[in-house]
């Protein structure tokens, strides 16, 4: 980026699109991403989250907080993931993992990166309720402007 901003924020609108994975599923997730950056204090915040019901009834949450380092950025990731769609019913939290990516675009007015989370969760059989623990994985990327 030939004119990175030094001073001020910026705000960005986009998807985080990704991949979740547990035992035995595999599926695609979309939502909506929301990141500020603030140049002058070298940070960068990300934020998405989605609810589908139908078909598929799940609500994914994700965090982000970046450091800025000329026109990259790279941090810490978490995401919470609950889906009642699936047999068994599946409550993901405490995934953790990292992000990374640039700005691109005229007075970095793009970003692009890409996450990465694992954690624990419970997986409960609604005909027997008792939970069992599972892990978990969450990978993908954000593209906003």
């Amino acid at each position: 980026v030939a004119s990175m901003p030094v001073t001020g924020f910026g705000t960005y609108a986009g998807t985080m699109t990704g991949r979740l994975a547990v035992p035995g599923y595999a599926g695609d997730v979309s939502m909506a991403m929301s990141a500020t950056a603030n140049f002058a204090g070298g940070t960068l915040d990300v934020t998405g989250a989605t609810t589908a019901v139908g078909a598929t009834t799940y609500s994914v949450g994700a965090t982000g907080s970046a450091t800025i380092s000329g026109n990259t950025f790279s941090g810490s990731f978490s995401s919470t993931v609950t889906d009642s769609s699936l047999t068994p019913i599946y409550t993901l939290t405490g995934g953790t993992g990292t992000m990374s990516g640039g700005f691109y675009g005229p007075a970095a007015n793009e970003i692009l990166g890409v996450f990465s989370a694992s954690g624990s969760g419970s997986a409960t059989d609604p005909a027997t309720t008792t939970p069992t623990t599972t892990t978990w994985t969450f990978t993908g990327g954000i593209a906003g402007q």
